[in-house]
């Protein structure tokens, strides 16, 4: 914004598409040269040495790059060697001549080399994925006007990613700060330091209470459980939505109160369970995906006003943790409770 201060123009997106997508690419791919069940054996027996062998191959692929034609060396631990030996009645060397790379992947001694396209074939499934969630995202109307990539991350530190990104949007303005692994650490140290650096955010979740309402003709909610209170009928399990997925909320500020009843004129409390999902229009809270994230309970005491007597809550985002406030609109009592996003 023209202040400094960040607003969030599109909500958080993404998958698992990062480096953890390569590792396991490569770790499917010594299953497929050692044998069934060898991999899990070795991790069970010798993690010092896998984890070894993964630090290693972490350096290789942050190394290759697009254009690369030279074979890539790995040391490989004996313990996987002699495993696979162990399980199988076959060497590594024998397993590898079975398999579709035996003319691209060789065993020499405690090493093994392999071809640029094979160990490129271990980006393949995340680059795909990366570039059309982009491509994906740089087609909705909010963000048109974009023309910078941040690219943030260990993964960021790929050669092969970045030239992935800068070839696919050559259009857009790659920025890749030096020891991108560690800006979202500084960033995180800086927000902490300074909160208000972001004014507003786009809800990725919609958020509201559990509520019960009287059965009425038109009533939506059929499908849900109902009882009866006072010689009404009621439904019982909504989900009251407060701020909806996609909607944008300024950091700080409390958004619109909605007002709510005892459903028994001796009531003495009324209690405010929280609930988030994805869907933007949920209906119950039972519904799937629906996730309790607290309540708090807020005492009434004076019965005078029955069932005429008015609750509020209201919700507001900080920017680690959400803020819901329960009042008593007869007594001028609140209760407050913080949940954070970090757990």
């Amino acid at each position: 914004m023209s202040d400094g201060i960040l607003k969030e123009i599109h909500q958080a997106t993404g998958g698992d598409w990062g480096g953890t997508k390569v590792d396991l690419a490569f770790e499917h791919f010594l299953c497929e040269i050692t044998g069934e069940g060898v991999m899990d054996s070795f991790k069970n027996k010798a993690m010092e040495d896998y984890l070894d062998l993964m630090r290693c191959f972490e350096v290789k692929k942050r190394e290759i790059k697009a254009t690369s034609d030279r074979q890539v060396s790995l040391k490989i631990p004996v313990a996987l060697i002699d495993q696979t030996k162990d399980l199988t009645d076959i060497t590594v060397r024998e397993k590898i001549q079975c398999t579709k790379y035996k003319n691209h992947v060789e065993l020499a001694g405690d090493k093994i080399r392999l071809d640029p396209d094979i160990m490129k074939g271990f980006f393949t499934e995340s680059l795909e994925s990366i570039v059309s969630h982009l491509e994906d995202l740089f087609r909705l109307p909010q963000l048109q006007e974009c023309q910078t990539i941040l690219m943030v991350g260990g993964y960021s530190e790929s050669s092969i990613l970045q030239e992935r990104i800068r070839a696919c949007f050559r259009e857009k303005n790659v920025i890749i700060p030096a020891d991108a692994g560690l800006a979202v650490l500084k960033g995180a140290v800086i927000f902490g330091h300074n909160p208000s650096l972001i004014a507003e955010r786009i809800c990725k979740f919609t958020y509201g209470t559990r509520a019960s309402h009287e059965m009425k003709n038109s009533c939506t909610h059929r499908k849900t459980k109902t009882f009866f209170a006072e010689g009404k009928e009621f439904c019982e399990d909504i989900f009251d939505v407060h701020v909806r997925a996609g909607d944008v909320v300024k950091v700080g500020e409390w958004q619109e109160e909605k007002l709510y009843f005892p459903i028994y004129p001796t009531q003495t409390s009324v209690t405010f369970i929280i609930y988030c999902t994805k869907d933007r229009s949920p209906d119950l809270v039972t519904d799937s995906g629906c996730v309790l994230l607290g309540e708090v309970e807020l005492p009434m005491p004076d019965t005078t006003g029955g069932v005429d007597r008015k609750a509020s809550a209201s919700f507001r985002f900080g920017g680690t943790e959400l803020e819901v406030q329960v009042y008593d609109k007869s007594a001028g009592t609140e209760r407050n409770i913080s949940l954070s996003f970090l757990g």
